[in-house]
């Protein structure tokens, strides 16, 4: 993906999620400069939710590793893509 495909991208990916003008800043600096997704799809959290590195990562108040660090480690993600692609997420 190009930057400009990321400038574009990313504001219509907070317009979908309500992001206030000051998120979106953060958003855009984030995901244009940075190449950091800061929205995590509904479709990537069902399948991180699933995995045992999200169930393993659960401290004693039962919260893990969040989805959007999760679809930033490129192991991750690509175990998603891989996933994706044969239909399991």
């Amino acid at each position: 993906m190009n930057r400009e495909q990321r400038i574009n991208d990313i504001g219509i990916i907070c317009d979908k999620c309500g992001c206030t003008d000051k998120q979106r800043a953060r958003h855009y600096d984030q995901f244009v400069n940075r190449q950091w997704q800061p929205h995590a799809s509904l479709r990537f959290k069902k399948w991180w939710f699933k995995q045992d590195e999200f169930k393993e990562s659960l401290d004693k108040d039962n919260i893990g590793i969040s989805p959007v660090i999760a679809q930033n480690v490129g192991r991750i993600w690509d175990a998603y893509l891989d996933a994706k692609q044969v239909g399991v997420a």
